[in-house]
């Protein structure tokens, strides 16, 4: 009888010291500064990208470049559940509906990159 409890025990206990190790993991979180200075400098970078593409050859890679920094500037902005911007599809980004009322305390606070978004 105590052999078949033994693996229930045993499970259960490593479950528990499992949720005690999770509860007691310190997650860093960055600094305020250093995301704000990243953000500009995904805000700088797809600025120059827009207006210095010129010719065709240069226009794919610069495509490409702005994709990239705008996938990043999106996880920034959704930094808490980052994941959220890998697994979305265009059909779904499309056919999500604006929504308008936004209370204009949360406008305010908004960069104009967030707002677009709004």
């Amino acid at each position: 009888m105590y052999k078949d409890e033994y693996d229930n025990r045993v499970s259960s206990i490593a479950r528990d010291s499992l949720s005690t190790a999770k509860l007691n993991n310190v997650k860093l979180l960055p600094i305020v500064e250093d995301v704000a200075v990243l953000s500009k400098y995904l805000e700088n970078e797809i600025r120059s990208i827009t207006h210095n593409t010129q010719n065709d050859s240069d226009k794919l890679n610069s495509y490409s470049r702005l994709c990239k920094l705008v996938l990043a500037q999106i996880i920034l902005f959704n930094r808490k559940r980052s994941g959220e911007a890998e697994r979305l599809k265009k059909k779904d980004f499309l056919k999500c509906a604006v929504n308008q009322n936004v209370d204009d305390d949360i406008c305010k606070t908004l960069t104009t990159f967030e707002k677009k978004f709004v």
